[in-house]
């Protein structure tokens, strides 16, 4: 029989970057890391984390475990790679204003100061960066990261596996597809259907 989710350890797959953000956030909550998977241990353990070498089905299938990457090609292939391993949790700040509306998928970061509004749907794996604005009805698809400052106003759809950079705006009920890149500060005015780059105010599709 399995262990309750409450006595499991909390594991972080990745020990770098993104990661150290998000151990900072969960500190300040329930599910607070005890322990990273990593492909070598770090020479450097600023949160004093217990090294649990690769990782694999035995180690996670054994604890919590989120992903903190912020690649969101690697964050999606090792959530299917081990989706149906022990318990993919959620680490939402603090100080994030979550609409009790909204609906969270598994595997978010809602980091800092960020707004997540009402009836918002986040999906799978996704990214809410730090002091990011999430608006009303929002839809952001899995895999995607929204950087810090990036504002989505209102009934914005957001595809699978896209980046919306710092501080870039979205005007609302614009659509994005799937695997698009929005530069930092850029404006989207109108909807995306092309995969790609996509820089400037209003933003279009870089050369």
């Amino acid at each position: 029989m399995k262990k309750l989710v409450d006595d499991l350890k909390n594991i972080i797959i990745g020990y770098s970057g993104h990661a150290y953000g998000v151990i900072e956030a969960a500190m300040h909550t329930r599910n607070c890391f005890t322990g990273y998977c990593d492909l070598n241990e770090a020479k450097a353990n600023p949160y004093a984390l217990n090294f649990e070498g690769l990782e694999t089905k035995e180690v996670l299938d054994a604890n919590n475990w989120f992903i903190g990457i912020g690649d969101n090609l690697k964050r999606e292939k090792l959530y299917y790679q081990f989706k149906d391993c022990g318990q993919l949790i959620n680490v939402l700040s603090r100080s994030a204003h979550i609409s009790s509306s909204a609906t969270l998928s598994k595997g978010i970061f809602v980091g800092p100061n960020t707004i997540v509004h009402s009836l918002a749907k986040i999906g799978i794996g996704v990214i809410i960066n730090s002091g990011s604005i999430v608006e009303h009805e929002c839809t952001i698809g899995a895999f995607s990261h929204i950087a810090p400052g990036a504002v989505l106003l209102g009934d914005v759809t957001i595809g699978k596996r896209c980046l919306i950079g710092a501080n870039a705006a979205i005007k609302p009920g614009v659509s994005i597809c799937d695997d698009v890149i929005i530069g930092m500060g850029a404006v989207v005015t109108q909807d995306i259907n092309k995969p790609g780059v996509y820089i400037g105010s209003p933003a279009i599709l870089k050369p």
